[in-house]
């Protein structure tokens, strides 16, 4: 029972950060318009936040889709078997998908490495590397919730 309510805050928070990223996206993008429109101007920081925004917002929800079971996949052979084969289809398909991640989760991490030795700021104090650690983050997060779903036959969050 412990676990479920730790799944469920954890899920919580997940989608209440997912929201407020969203949200401060969309606000940021309609400021700078009303500027840009309207008074000539613009925010310089804007631009570089946005697209760090734009990568958030697009990797936390690939997170919560892949909770929900809702992430792109192909789904050919699974309509055409059942019982143990549609199982084994499932569980194969989750365990690529795992792999995958963990693969894209390591290079993610060797771009934030890097990214450390150079010295850009995406604004000022706050280095270029910083917004990218949600690509490991959310790489290694996705691999274990393929992992959990391939070895326990169903999506990861029930």
């Amino acid at each position: 029972m412990q676990w479920r309510q730790l799944l469920r805050a954890l899920h919580r928070l997940e989608d209440g950060l997912l929201a407020v990223l969203l949200s401060a996206l969309v606000l940021l993008a309609t400021l700078q318009i009303f500027l840009r429109i309207g008074f000539d101007q613009s925010l310089s920081f804007a631009d570089p936040i946005a697209r760090a925004l734009v990568l958030w917002v697009g990797l936390l929800g690939a997170l919560a889709a892949t909770r929900e079971g809702k992430h792109i996949s192909l789904d050919v052979l699974s309509s055409h078997l059942s019982g143990w084969q549609a199982r084994l289809a499932h569980a194969i398909s989750g365990l690529v998908g795992a792999i995958v991640c963990a693969v894209l989760g390591w290079y993610g991490l060797e771009l934030v490495a890097l990214e450390r030795e150079s010295s850009a700021y995406l604004v000022p104090g706050v280095p270029t590397w910083v917004p990218q650690l949600i690509l490991p983050f959310a790489f290694f997060a996705m691999s274990l919730r393929f992992g959990l779903s391939a070895a326990l036959g169903k999506k990861a969050a029930e």
